[in-house]
């Protein structure tokens, strides 16, 4: 990596294993670099395969001889407590690094990046007590038994987390498996490892035994160790649907369990009878949201033919009020993408679909300011559903408009995608929309709002966006393994089964 001219060191972290801080085998660095200024913020160990292969056995060996998969889940809440109280106070700290390494507006990264992330970690700890881990079945006759259900740690569990929400997707992976009893290796984003140290800092205060909780850096072959090794588990993986289809495969050697949360191409429906007034400001929320880096951003719209002018208009008009600037500017709306190369690309992506017949009604190209990755809020229309601005998840602040003939029409092409993330459906008849949000098929589907996440309720898509589902009961559960245990409660050998085929002796 070429450093940029601009350095200001602020975070220097090593790795986090087996209880210990440690600087990687072969004592080489990664620079973090704020992508809103380009400058050099942070310093962290740059872990390889000898990092990985020690943590692996640290936590391994924290699973199958410590304490920790033995204790009841209250037990590991008042153990886990101290972790999320640390972080609470300290979450000035937390927000400087999310601004830092994201680039994320000061506003967004306060409610989003942090606020979520520390109000879902003490929500984790106080739902686990009520996840029903045992299930008896009762009685059963015949042959006279009764069986009983019970939910148990997996093992080791990986933890592989994308750039984007560093901490908060780290604490939706690591807390609920910790509670469940497992241990944990966690990889962080190479571009967005501070965070990830900081959770480390807030669980090495507790009475975690050591190896149950470690950090490990690096890129590629770091996270492919964790996906292939015989000692984890369970995978658990956010990222692009590409390298997922990598994971997947890379689990399949030893069957190990995954949960993949991947991309989207989220489609936003207007119903004939939306409120344009609420629909222009969802519309460009959904898609302009931490510059359209959620993998369940709104990046397609689908409007009645007939008011596709109106709409666009309004969303051009609308779209020229977004202030793009400095992070830590609390009137500050849009920041940046998360590096040069991104911003290149959505510039290349919106040319490729202006050459292909589409019109770019505003923004395509980067905003100029200072040394940073910005890109201008985009609306493109005349777009066809087939296009690849269409088809592929961008991870940017575009929006394709497309206009559809039928509620029906609109629909078939809302559901014309290889995912299945999220969707919103915009109306005024509750009835009808919510008849259409079960038509989609989506793991999330919002009526007139965008991006509302519940630590409640299930998170996760439909074909290629993912396998499993994260937060809710699900978030919990996904890190145990179901053992059914029989108990036959007579001893009259007559009423067994294999009595059938091995009768009694003469």
């Amino acid at each position: 990596m070429t450093a940029p001219l601009k350095s200001d060191v602020r975070w220097r972290f090593e790795q986090y294993i087996g209880g210990t801080w440690r600087p990687s085998v072969s004592g080489k660095r990664r620079q973090v670099i704020d992508p809103a200024t380009a400058t050099v913020v942070g310093d962290v160990a740059d872990g390889g395969i000898a990092d990985v292969e020690a943590a692996v056995a640290c936590a391994r060996t924290a699973f199958d001889e410590g304490p920790w998969a033995g204790l009841d889940v209250r037990s590991r809440v008042r153990a886990l407590q101290p972790a999320i109280d640390y972080l609470v106070e300290n979450q000035d700290a937390l927000l400087e690094a999310e601004i830092a390494e994201c680039g994320s507006p000061i506003k967004t990264a306060s409610a989003l990046h942090v606020g979520f992330a520390l109000a879902h970690s003490q929500y984790f700890l106080d739902m686990a007590p009520s996840v029903r881990l045992e299930q008896p079945l009762g009685f059963h006759s015949p042959p006279f038994s009764v069986s009983h259900v019970v939910r148990e740690p997996e093992g080791v569990v990986a933890a592989i987390t994308p750039f984007n929400f560093p901490l908060l997707l780290a604490v939706w992976k690591v807390i609920p498996a910790l509670l469940m009893g497992n241990s944990v290796v966690l990889k962080p984003n190479p571009r967005t490892p501070l965070s990830a140290m900081l959770l480390a800092e807030a669980l090495s205060r507790t009475d975690l035994p050591p190896g149950q909780f470690n950090v490990v850096t690096g890129d590629v072959e770091v996270g492919q160790y964790l996906v292939e090794s015989a000692l984890v588990d369970h995978v658990t993986f956010t990222g692009s649907t590409g390298v997922g289809r990598s994971v997947a495969a890379g689990a399949a050697q030893t069957l190990k369990n995954v949960t993949l949360e991947l991309g989207g191409k989220s489609p936003s429906v207007i119903l004939p009878d939306a409120d344009f007034d609420l629909v222009v400001d969802g519309v460009l929320f959904g898609v302009n949201f931490y510059a359209g880096q959620c993998c369940e951003a709104g990046s397609r719209v689908f409007v009645p033919r007939g008011r596709e002018e109106e709409l666009i208009d309004r969303l051009v008009r609308r779209a020229a009020t977004i202030r793009l600037g400095d992070t830590r500017n609390p009137q500050t709306d849009l920041g940046p993408v998360i590096s040069a190369e991104k911003a290149a690309e959505l510039e290349r992506v919106v040319n490729d679909a202006a050459a292909a017949g589409a019109t770019v009604a505003c923004g395509g190209r980067r905003a100029d300011i200072g040394d940073g990755y910005f890109f201008q809020p985009t609306v493109i229309h005349n777009v066809n559903n087939d296009m690849p601005i269409a088809r592929q998840e961008l991870f940017g602040p575009v929006l394709s408009v497309i206009g559809y003939d039928s509620v029906d029409d609109a629909v078939r092409l809302a559901n014309d995608t290889i995912y299945g993330l999220a969707a919103t459906v915009w109306s005024t008849n509750m009835v009808n929309a919510y008849e259409i949000s079960r038509r989609l098929r989506a793991g999330t589907v919002w009526i007139n709002d965008h991006h509302q996440l519940r630590p409640d309720a299930p998170f996760g898509g439909y074909r290629q966006s993912g396998i499993g589902r994260e937060l809710g009961d699900d978030g919990f559960l996904d890190f145990t393994e179901a053992k059914h245990i029989y108990m036959s409660l007579t001893n009259d050998r007559q009423s067994r089964f294999w009595s059938l085929i091995l009768p009694a002796e003469e």
